[in-house]
């Protein structure tokens, strides 16, 4: 996973990896001695829960950005992420090519966990001046915001993969944006997508 990640990063000229670690127990030292701007942590360590290891970063070292980053799609373990101060939840399913544009956005505070209305519902109520999207174009955009790639939106709706990328060009088109992060955005910050 950690050479995946990397792998992720390698191009790009605006980040430095400056550690890594696979042990819970090591981040908060590890962050301490190299003062990161941002720490992507596992939700799963072997030796340590990664929420217990968030609360123990965000006490020690509040300036930090943490992004959470798993393979845990489950809204109780997002929802206490951003309890405990996370910037982010990526999910380890998201796009490859998307993971950088993320975690620089919740560095640069243009990603944002929507707060909860009174309804306990994780989205504002829908924007009625939002661009109209069709079922279809809805019922793709959902599993996008949940961190689904193309391949498996396309297996989720029984759909090829083509289809998919056809429908996600439009989708982006009807909401003025060129990337899934900004769709991700958009849809929450108008009500498209339930909680």
């Amino acid at each position: 996973m950690l050479e995946a990640i990397r792998l992720c990063f390698l191009h790009e000229a605006d980040v430095e990896i400056v550690g890594e670690t696979s042990a819970g127990r090591d981040v908060v030292p590890l962050a301490r001695r190299t003062q990161p701007d941002v720490v992507l942590l596992d939700v799963d360590f072997p030796d340590m829960d990664g929420l217990r290891c968030l609360e123990h970063l965000r006490r020690d070292l509040p300036s930090i950005t943490v992004v959470m980053f798993s393979g845990i799609d489950d809204a109780r373990v997002s929802a206490a992420a951003f309890d405990l101060g996370a910037a982010c939840y990526v999910l380890k399913s998201i796009d490859p090519r998307d993971l950088a544009g993320a975690v620089r956005q919740s560095v640069e505070s243009t990603v944002r966990h929507p707060p909860l209305t009174a309804a306990g519902c994780s989205h504002p109520s829908r924007d009625p001046m939002a661009p109209q999207l069709s079922e279809r174009e809805l019922s793709i955009l959902k599993p996008l915001v949940a961190g689904k790639s193309n391949r498996d939106i396309a297996r989720q709706l029984w759909l090829a993969e083509q289809t998919v990328k056809f429908h996600l060009t439009n989708i982006y088109r009807k909401l003025g944006v060129t990337s899934r992060t900004d769709a991700i955005q958009f849809a929450y910050r108008h009500g498209l997508v339930g909680p």
